[in-house]
Order: C-alpha cells, then structure tokens, then sequence
C-alpha cells in the first residue's frame, strides 16, 4: 500500500500594493541619516569655522595689545590676522574697553590699557539656505615686563671701597684677598648682560620661576653668569671672578636672596639683567651678618666696622591683571661704626683727647612700581613710581645698647660720649660731651620715567644732609674737672672758667671735631656706595622695559 502524499502548503504571494509600505520606510530611515549627518557636517563645520576665526581674534587682540599707540588702524595686528587666516569677506575690528567687562565699544587712545579684537564671518553651512553670522572677540592687555635696580653699579672704586670688599669677602670664606680697585672695577663696572631664561637653562631649570628657590654655590653660580653674559669684554670679569672663587664658594643661597623674581611661567627671553650688579648683589648677600674690620689707617680713626644687615635685590617682575603694585625693590641695609683714637691732638696750644665714636644705619633708598603703560613708539613707554628714602639713623654717642650686627630694628642712640677732654696748661680739664643723632626719611614722591631703558630717576637722600651739617648741630655739655691747681679757687673764679670755657674752649673743641668729622663723612659716603645707597641720593633705573608680551584676559 502506498503512503500517502505529503499535504501541499498553500503559497502567498505579495501584491505589489503592499510592497510599497517597506519602501517608503527604508527611503525615510535613509533620508534621516542623510539629514543627520548633513547636519552633524554643518555643525562640525561651523564649529571649526568659530575656532578658526576665535585664533584670529585672539592673536589680533594680542598683537594690538603690544602697540595700542597704533590705533585706529593697528596695521600690525591686521597682516598678523591675514597670515592666520582672515579673509577679505570678513570683518575685523578694535576697540579699546578701559574694563574688560564693559562691552561697550570706545575709541582706543594712548591711555589705553586693553585692547579687543572683534571678527565677524558670514558662512552657509552645507545645504542650509540661510547665511550664518559667526561672532569671535578677544581682550587682550600688555604684560610687561620689568628689570630695575636702585644704585648697584659703581662708576668708580676707590682705595676705601676695595678695601671694604676685600673684608666682606674675606669674611665671607676666609683667606687673605687684597684685590685692587682696577681688579673690582673690572667686574662690577661690567655691562654685559644675563638672560634670565638662559640662566636657567644653563642650571637645568624647567622656567625661569624655578629659579626663585634654587639654592646654588655663589662662586659657581656668578662663574656660571660671567660665562653665558652677553656684551662687552668678559675677561676682566672672569679674572676678578676667579680670584675670588674660593671666597665665594664658600656661600650657598638660594637664588630669591639675588632676584626678586615674579614673571610668572612663561619665557622671559628679554629678561636682561646686569651682570656687575647681579654680582655686587651677591657679595652683600654672603656678607650678611658678618662684621667686617676695615684698617684704612685714617688719621684719628681707631677702627671701622661695617655689618650689611640685609642685602639689595635686583626686581624682575610682570605686569599682572589686576594686581596693583607691579612690583617693590629696595637698597640693602647696613651699619657702620666708626671709633675715634684716644691719643691727643694739638689745638692752639690745647691738649684734646677725642673718646667715642659715630654710629650710623641707613637703607638708603625704596620704590615702589606703581604702573607701567606700553605706547607706541617704545620712546612713550611709561614707568610710574614712587620712592622715598629709607630710615637713616645717625649717632655720636656711647654705643647704642640694640646695635647688633644682623638687626634690622631701628637704632636707639646711647648715652652722652665725653668726646673731648682739653687741658688747660696742666690748670683745669675741661670735658666736653655731647649727643648729636640725625634722622631722616623723605616723604614718598611719584614720578613717571618716560622712554626705552634706561630711564632713570634721583631719589632725594636724607643721610647725606645729615653728615654735613652734624657739626652744627652738636650739642656740647662742659663739665669742669675740679681737680688740679684751680681746683681750690673753683668757687671764686666759677663764672670767668665757665664763660671761658663757653666763648673759647667749646670752639676749640668744635674745630678739633671738624676735620674728623669730615673725614668720617667722606669715609661713610663711600662705604656706602657699595650697597647702592648713596649719600646725598639714589638712583632708580630701568635696565629693561619688555612690552612685547601681552596675555588674553577675555
């Protein structure tokens, strides 16, 4: 018997009507990934679009910051703008905002202190039938930067003064250097200069902010500055240099004791600095707190010591948004005592035995860099400032009780030194004492230095008025010695001894003073140009004025 045949399975078939639904809906699917991605195009494009034109601005913005004397057209800023990629269908334009946040558009001037760059591009993103405006703006403001001192560098050197750098360095490390004045000279009348950024490099910093907190070998590190200095003849410089390495290596500090160093992380290629002035700096800062004993051998003067209590330091700074001062610098701090001989002069026909001494401290001089405002041309920079001079402190007297070597604590003058003692033919001794003290600080003034480096300004000095008139104002108490032949008559002849004493002796006295005086005043003046602080004035000086250097502030 045979099996029966398998049941045959109806067959379906489609019309061609229903067929229709399916494709429309995979046309639909793909028209909406085209669109997509048209879209998703559009968006990409237009977003590179806004990049391209913000890198416009931004770099307009900066480069019309470095010249806002150039205002209206900003030619520079212009070409900058076009090798970037500004066409000729957009629109750039400046204005010169006093705030950054005030959107409002101003006229730019030379006060101007910003400067804003505005690009306007019309696109069509793909298929799009509109037009699309894009909008880039940028601010931008100077950031300059700075290198100044306060009367570091010595035009001339004299027996004095080398002979005090002879004592600072051998207090420093020992030894027996006894360089001439010609050999000092040679290193610290030196103009070449010292790139900052170079600096750094040399001792394997990654900026030159890394530099601040370096500790570094003085002998080494100046050696280190002499060799990659740029300018006039070294070799002067390095000889003296060598001469003194043993000395100098015997000070380890970190470099912040030399540079007051604020630029920020950024190159600082243009940030030169002195190299006779970064060395004198670094002797006094490995000299401080340590007495020195200078034997000049000077009529009349027993002995002059001199302590630096606190060393000068060279400003390198930047300009920052918003922060106000710019920067501060001072000259260093230091004291010096000068003790007279006790053996007896000869002043018509009259014994004097001089006592005590003259005690002096003084910071020289102080400023404070208010404002710096880049113009075009660079000879309409401005630097503004304002300086006073520092305390001085002057004192004939017993020694002062707190004149300790390393403080910085304003002196308080001791008690009444007996100066002079005249003797009247072996009849009466007359003992003159006095205390003469001066003190000065001149009220701050402002200035604005106008032009390239180095524009310089003259701070008006206190100390020096006060050397030249000390002898004016010594106040001299006489005391009467009853002792001696006249002793048992002191009470009958009382008034002509005094009026003596009032209308000769005390002139004597004042006439033996002078000279020494003067030669302590002299003495002092020149002591004291070796930290930069002169007597009668100091000098502030800009050595570089860097306003290439701009940073976007919006």
């Amino acid at each position: 018997m045979q099996p029966a045949a398998p049941a045959k399975m109806p067959v379906t078939t489609l019309r061609p009507d229903r067929q229709r639904g399916g494709i429309l809906v995979l046309a639909l699917f793909g028209l909406g990934i085209a669109v997509s991605c048209f879209t998703a195009l559009g968006l990409g494009q237009m977003m590179w679009q806004k990049r391209e034109i913000q890198k416009i601005a931004d770099v307009a913005a900066r480069t019309a910051a470095s010249q806002l004397g150039d205002f209206p057209a900003f030619g520079t800023a212009r070409e900058l703008a076009t090798n970037n990629g500004l066409r000729t269908s957009d629109t750039l334009t400046f204005d010169c905002p006093t705030d950054p946040a005030n959107t409002a558009t101003q006229a730019c001037s030379s006060g101007s202190t910003n400067s804003r760059a505005v690009v306007l591009r019309t696109v069509k993103p793909y298929f799009f039938a509109a037009d699309t405006v894009l909008r880039a703006s940028a601010t931008a403001q100077p950031s300059p930067l700075i290198v100044a001192t306060i009367s570091n560098s010595l035009v001339t050197l004299n027996t004095a003064q080398s002979a005090l750098l002879n004592g600072l360095i051998n207090a420093i490390g020992g030894g027996n250097i006894n360089l001439s004045a010609v050999s000092y000279q040679g290193l610290l009348n030196n103009t070449a200069t010292v790139n900052v950024l170079d600096l750094s490099n040399a001792l394997g910093l990654a900026s030159a902010t890394d530099l601040v907190n370096t500790t570094v070998n003085l002998g080494d590190f100046l050696n280190l500055a002499a060799g990659i200095a740029k300018g006039s003849d070294l070799s002067a410089a390095q000889v003296t240099l060598n001469a003194l390495r043993v000395q100098l290596n015997a000070v380890t500090l970190p470099v912040g004791r030399l540079l007051k160093l604020d630029i920020g992380q950024v190159d600082a290629v243009n940030a030169n600095i002195n190299l006779g002035d970064l060395s004198i700096t670094g002797i006094l800062a490995g000299a401080t707190g340590r007495a020195v004993n200078l034997n000049l051998g000077l009529p009349n003067i027993a002995s002059v010591k001199v302590y630096v209590t606190e060393p000068p330091q060279i400003l390198v700074t930047r300009k920052k948004p918003g922060v106000s001062p710019v920067g501060f610098i001072r000259t260093g701090q230091i004291k010096v005592e000068v003790n007279f001989l006790q053996n007896g002069l000869s002043v018509a026909g009259l014994i004097t035995a001089l006592k005590g001494g003259v005690y002096l401290q003084v910071g020289g001089a102080e400023a404070t860099v208010n404002d710096i405002r880049c113009k075009m041309p660079r000879s309409n920079n401005q630097t503004l400032i304002t300086t006073k001079s520092s305390l001085a402190l002057l004192c004939l007297s017993d020694k002062p009780a707190n004149f300790a070597d390393t403080s910085t604590t304003p002196i308080t003058c001791g008690a009444k030194a007996t100066l002079a003692e005249v003797n009247v033919g072996g009849l009466v001794t007359v003992q003159a004492k006095l205390l003469a003290q001066a003190t000065g600080q001149s009220t701050g003034a402002t200035a604005t230095l106008t032009g390239k480096p180095p524009p310089a300004y003259t701070i008006p000095g206190s100390n020096g008025s006060a050397l030249s008139n000390l002898v004016s104002q010594l106040v001299i108490e006489p005391e009467i010695n009853t002792t001696g032949v006249l002793g048992g008559l002191l009470s009958l002849t009382l008034g002509p001894v005094l009026s003596l004493v009032q209308d000769t002796l005390i002139p004597v006295v004042k006439t033996a003073l002078s000279p020494i005086l003067l030669t302590v005043g002299t003495l002092l003046d020149s002591i004291l140009a070796i930290p930069g602080i002169a007597a009668n004035s100091s000098v502030f000086e800009v050595q570089t004025l860097d306003c290439s250097s701009t940073r976007l502030i919006q």
